[in-house]
């Protein structure tokens, strides 16, 4: 649980460092300064803490107490950035989720690398067997929605407002409402830093920016 809590914060200050330049503060100050760090620690703790049973009577009490407050600690940055990640969604180090927050995030699995941005919506189906998986490196952009028994293929970048409801396989660039492919791209590096800068443009427009 640690290593994966690690993992969050150097993503977090990758993508700083990425954006603004290398970041001043160190990386045991991360999760201070990023509400989207403190929910997916939260998050990893009562995860954690679901998982676990402790041996023997002597261990239980001080059990229940760290269990409270993990619950406690949790309801506060779900408030604080107005989101929410299921308890049984498995999450693999080194995700980044958006401090600006309004994430709803309902999935059967993310993948290390993969980014979210504001105001996403993943999963929340009423039936609790359906539910996306998230592969690795994945891109959702602000303002999507993705739900259903689908699975994002490694590296999928999805443009802002896109609503996804099938399989798309890795490396597609996806647009749209409905989501659709729009092309594959071996590395969305420069793509995702181009959408960064212009996220009004179409992905055809991004595309062709990044492969010249």
């Amino acid at each position: 649980m640690l290593a994966e809590m690690l993992d969050d914060a150097r993503l977090a200050r990758k993508l700083a460092a990425d954006r603004h330049g290398p970041p001043a503060w160190p990386l045991a100050l991360a999760w201070l300064r990023s509400p989207g760090l403190r929910l997916m620690a939260t998050h990893r703790l009562a995860h954690h803490f679901e998982r676990t049973r402790p041996r023997g009577l002597h261990r239980l009490l001080p059990f229940l107490a760290a269990k409270v407050l993990v619950v406690v600690a949790r309801q506060v940055a779900v408030v604080a950035t107005k989101s929410e990640i299921t308890p049984d969604t498995r999450i693999d180090g080194g995700v980044s989720l958006s401090d600006r927050g309004h994430i709803i995030a309902g999935a059967r699995h993310i993948g290390s690398g993969t980014v979210i941005h504001e105001r996403v919506t993943i999963g929340m189906d009423i039936r609790r067997e359906v539910k996306p998986t998230i592969g690795r490196e994945v891109w959702i952009s602000a303002r999507c929605v993705v739900y259903g028994d689908i699975t994002v293929g490694n590296g999928v970048t999805l443009m802002p407002r896109t609503i996804l409801s099938r399989s798309v396989p890795d490396g597609a660039v996806v647009e749209g409402n409905p989501g659709r492919v729009v092309g594959i791209v071996p590395d969305h590096a420069a793509l995702r830093r181009r959408l960064l800068d212009s996220p009004g443009d179409t992905a055809a427009d991004l595309i062709g920016q990044a492969t010249t």
